[in-house]
């Protein structure tokens, strides 16, 4: 239903999708499409460096644009992991929950580390290509002043690892800070690189905050023009490789009010006082944003957390949880979409579960999809396994909506290897009098980032979250959750019987042989 590769060419804004990726860029040129590739057959842009300084003035006069898609530079890229994983076929008997026979794990789903890890971090439509990309041309630029920062609850990827090595030994300076609670080992090897330009610090854990769970990667945070920043649902892990996660590559303007909110966190994050304190943080972020030339964007939100997650005392700022149950003035959310999809890690968040069951209860339903873990599945339902973060109530929060007409499905990924379904984002849809043709083409506004769906995630850990409206992101994410549910995604009753089923699969798999 889905193709892997396609191209979408229009006229002034050019969208190349790609099977796990969609990135766009803003151009006033005209294309055709010669053998799959977008080629400009005329352009009437301004040149590049004539336009940019004629938007810098435009900025130097106190003008800001009030949407993120109209600033300079402006490209947005959503890059799926999907990792490519081998077939693994049963080598005993294996029943489904309904009594069929299951020959194999669905492909492309459940991964090992040993055959399908480096294979899917090859791959150019890979985050961890694309971050790896993104520090080697740092590394090779001219700016005099090269700089990275970048947060996460664990860092243990060695392939990242290696290039930021490589940056800091090439005199890029690089911050970073981890969750007190993670493994340090992979961190500490990096410090080692060259300690005098990398510094780590932990945090979490204390004075009133949980886990820091926060996920974003600054290219050259203090930059006064360009400024890069990668928001993810995964951590810097197996999370840009073989986890089942959404990353977000953008390039924009460092004074746009989006690149300058970030550096607000990184701020806080980093003073020793403001980092190790609940109150300080917030009180920190919503005096800094608050300074912010440049207005609010309207085509992305973001929230930072605690303090703009659920409304706190003295907060007079529109919170995360309020624009994913109302949305923002045409655009919707649980409360008045015609169309919810959702992908979750953990589902218990009472305020978010209480307005899905509120709309499958009265009026008209909408059309509300689940895909999950299947830990999720198995927690409740198989007293042998006991993999996983989830609890048996998630799936019981989850069936409870079942019951009353949404559909749910789950990712049968590799538990005993700790791969996950870890990508968390609700996508809103809505129509006029019936539904569009093209499913997809319904949806209008994307709630994503790095929290899980609990309340921990919207009120005491470091999280960074966002109500996109940018109408190529959110068909980004439209599109590869059709094809998740089409060709990924497992329905109950055909989820094997047993969740541990590792020692009844053949240990090494077929690999097919595919292109990007």
């Amino acid at each position: 239903m889905f193709s892997r590769k396609k191209a979408f060419i229009l006229i002034g804004l050019t969208t190349l999708t790609y099977f796990g990726c969609q990135s766009f860029t803003k151009r006033n040129v005209a294309q055709e499409d010669i053998g799959g590739r977008p080629v400009p057959i005329a352009d009437t842009a301004i040149p590049v460096q004539d336009e940019m300084s004629v938007f810098e003035d435009t900025l130097s006069q106190g003008k800001y644009p009030d949407k993120l898609v109209d600033y300079k530079p402006f490209k947005y890229e959503v890059l799926f992991t999907d990792p490519v994983c081998g077939v693994y076929k049963y080598n005993t008997a294996v029943y489904s929950q309904s009594g069929q026979k299951l020959t194999q794990k669905p492909e492309n789903v459940y991964c090992k580390n040993k055959y399908d890890l480096k294979r899917s971090g090859d791959r150019s439509v890979s985050p961890q290509y694309r971050l790896v990309e993104w520090i080697n041309q740092l590394i090779q630029s001219s700016n005099s002043n090269k700089e990275i920062f970048f947060t996460y609850l664990s860092f243990r990827n060695r392939t990242v690892k290696d290039a930021l090595c490589v940056a800091a030994k090439n005199g890029v300076k690089i911050n970073f800070v981890m969750s007190s609670t993670e493994d340090q080992a992979a961190a500490q090897e990096l410090v080692s690189c060259n300690p005098e330009l990398v510094h780590m610090k932990t945090r979490g854990m204390e004075g009133g905050l949980g886990y820091a769970h926060n996920k974003f990667f600054i290219i050259n945070p203090n930059s006064k023009r360009e400024f890069k920043i990668v928001f993810s649902s995964g951590n810097m892990t197996s999370g840009p490789v073989i986890h089942h996660e959404n990353w977000n590559f953008i390039t924009t303007h460092a004074q746009s009010h989006f690149a300058q909110s970030h550096v607000c966190t990184m701020n806080a994050e980093w003073n020793d006082k403001t980092g190790r304190d609940r109150k300080s943080y917030m009180q920190a972020i919503k005096d800094c944003r608050a300074a912010i030339k440049a207005p609010e964007e309207k085509d992305i939100k973001v929230f930072f957390v605690p303090g703009e997650g659920e409304p706190e005392t003295g907060t007079t700022k529109k919170t995360a949880v309020e624009y994913m149950l109302n949305g923002q003035e045409s655009y919707p959310g649980i409360m008045n979409a015609k169309k919810i999809w959702m992908g979750c890690h953990r589902f218990f968040y009472s305020k978010m579960v209480n307005a899905l069951s509120k709309r499958m209860s009265y009026g008209q339903k909408p059309d509300m999809r689940i895909v999950a873990d299947d830990d999720t599945f198995y927690k409740a339902n198989d007293p042998e396994y006991t993999i996983g973060d989830t609890m048996p109530e998630e799936y019981a929060r989850m069936k409870q909506l079942a019951d009353k007409g949404a559909q749910i499905k789950f990712m049968e990924t590799n538990g005993e290897e700790h791969q996950l379904h870890h990508s968390k984002y609700l996508i809103f849809g809505t129509y006029d009098k019936k539904p569009s043709e093209n499913p997809v083409d319904d949806f209008t506004a994307v709630f994503t980032g790095s929290a899980n769906l609990t309340g921990a995630g919207f009120n005491k850990n470091w999280e960074n979250s966002y109500y996109i409206t940018i109408p190529e992101v959110v068909k980004a994410f439209a599109t590869h959750y059709a094809y998740t549910w089409d060709k990924l995604a497992t329905s109950p009753e055909m989820l094997p019987k047993q969740g541990l089923v590792t020692n009844k699969l053949i240990d090494q798999p077929i690999i097919k042989d595919s292109k990007e």
